[in-house]
């Protein structure tokens, strides 16, 4: 399939914006990477397609919508999935028959069906699969990981958080909650050790015309609780504020322990440069994509399971659903435990 320090890759589906602007930049700076080709289906929406064969050409790689022959050729290791939402589960059983692994753009799927799907057919399969929870690799949640592992902070008891990008011209349409809660979310996650129980959360439209328009939220604020009686809060969401760190607005990890508090800024560390026109704050920290993407190299070059793995995706999509639920009926929402999902049928 590869030789042992190479893999061969897919870029399947240019649906998701992220493919020319996050991940095929980041498969092009990893020297063990090898870009196979661009790949759609012939069912996908014309502009997907005529968009796919447009950036094979400035990639100067083949296009190719014979998805399956393409899987089945020896060359082909990984592939990098940006498709939109309601295929992902299709496009997951096809890759990992094939028994390729697979990076996919973020949120996992739209429903927590789908989600359950890809989990059970990536662990059948048993290739590596990651999801894009970049946010996992930034600066200042590794630091919050190692001071939590060294005990730096004792037993955490309360985790809070905010992810709030500025200077925004729109909302997402897919309500922001749904697009960027699984970052600190997960991140969360991930300095606890523990999965989430309970949630809360109030939510509104209240920056942007196009989210009042459709209905959909720019800003949410959820409080959680989680295995080992751990509490916190997240807020998350898009502001048109023109924020000193530029899109990248507030970015901060707050944790409480038994014996001590840490306190992180997802922009350390920062060059501040002043302009005629306006003070800004740029990160210098290594870009926390490339860092996802070498992870995930590296785990299917091996054969291993990467951080952020399908049960992590998993979780998230679980959690975007309760927080939505626990802010359109004002109501605290239970967790199911991610194994009990798993089982029956």
């Amino acid at each position: 399939m590869r030789d042992s320090q190479s893999l061969g890759v897919v870029v399947l589906s240019y649906e998701s914006g992220h493919q020319s602007s996050m991940y095929v930049p980041a498969l092009q700076a990893n020297s063990k990477v090898r870009l196979v080709a661009v790949a759609e289906t012939p069912d996908a929406p014309e502009a997907a397609r005529a968009k796919a064969r447009d950036q094979a050409a400035a990639l100067g790689i083949p296009y190719r919508e014979d998805l399956d022959t393409l899987l089945s050729e020896p060359g082909v290791g990984a592939v990098c999935l940006c498709s939109t939402l309601d295929r992902r589960l299709a496009l997951v059983r096809s890759i990992t028959r094939a028994g390729k692994a697979i990076f996919s753009d973020k949120p996992m799927c739209r429903t927590l069906d789908d989600a359950i799907g890809i989990v059970r057919s990536v662990e059948a399969a048993g290739v590596p699969y990651m999801i894009g929870h970049n946010y996992r690799f930034s600066g200042v949640v590794q630091r919050a990981v190692n001071a939590v592992r060294a005990g730096k902070v004792g037993l955490p008891w309360a985790i809070h958080a905010e992810l709030l990008i500025g200077e925004g011209a729109n909302a997402s349409m897919l309500g922001e909650i749904t697009n960027f809660l699984l970052y600190p979310a997960d991140a969360v996650r991930y300095i606890a050790g523990s999965d989430y129980t309970e949630v809360y959360a109030v939510s509104g439209s209240l920056f942007f015309d196009n989210a009042k328009k459709h209905h959909v939220e720019d800003l949410g604020v959820v409080a959680f609780r989680m295995q080992h009686g751990i509490v916190g809060t997240i807020t998350v969401g898009r502001t048109p504020t023109r924020h000193i760190n530029g899109y990248d607005g507030d970015r901060w990890i707050r944790i409480l322990g038994s014996h001590g508090v840490y306190l992180g800024d997802g922009m350390h560390p920062y060059i501040r440069v002043y302009t005629q026109e306006r003070v800004r704050q740029v990160p210098v920290a290594r870009n926390q994509v490339e860092a996802m993407i070498d992870q995930f190299v590296d785990s299917a070059i091996a054969g291993k399971t990467p951080s952020c793995n399908a049960r992590d995706g998993l979780a998230m999509v679980q959690l975007t659903d309760a927080v939505l639920q626990a802010a359109r009926q004002n109501t605290v929402v239970s967790l199911t435990p991610i194994t009990n999902l798993l089982k029956g049928d």
